[in-house]
């Protein structure tokens, strides 16, 4: 079972502070800083860490985006294609 927040900050084993940093999710980051002061070494750590957390799904979001983009121009070139036939072809 994955430890809480508090329970790695109470550990005080840096490289498991770091481990559990490093696979955290967003919650349990906003979580850690929760028990720890800005100015603090973990603190900074904590925001990095949430930092990384929120580009990295910025980037999937983004992406997602693109994606459906260049479905809708696809479906557009379809539909002004098809209008095209058919004032063409149709007449």
């Amino acid at each position: 079972m994955r430890k809480t927040a508090k329970e790695v900050l109470a550990a005080t084993i840096p490289n498991e502070i770091h481990d559990w940093l490093w696979t955290a999710k967003i919650d349990e980051l906003r979580a850690f800083l929760r028990f720890v002061k800005r100015e603090e070494h973990w603190g900074v750590h904590a925001r990095d860490a949430l930092d990384i957390c929120i580009a990295d799904d910025n980037r999937r979001i983004a992406n997602r985006v693109l994606i459906l983009t260049w479905v809708a121009v696809g479906c557009g070139l379809i539909q002004a294609f098809g209008v095209v036939w058919a004032i063409c072809c149709l007449h």
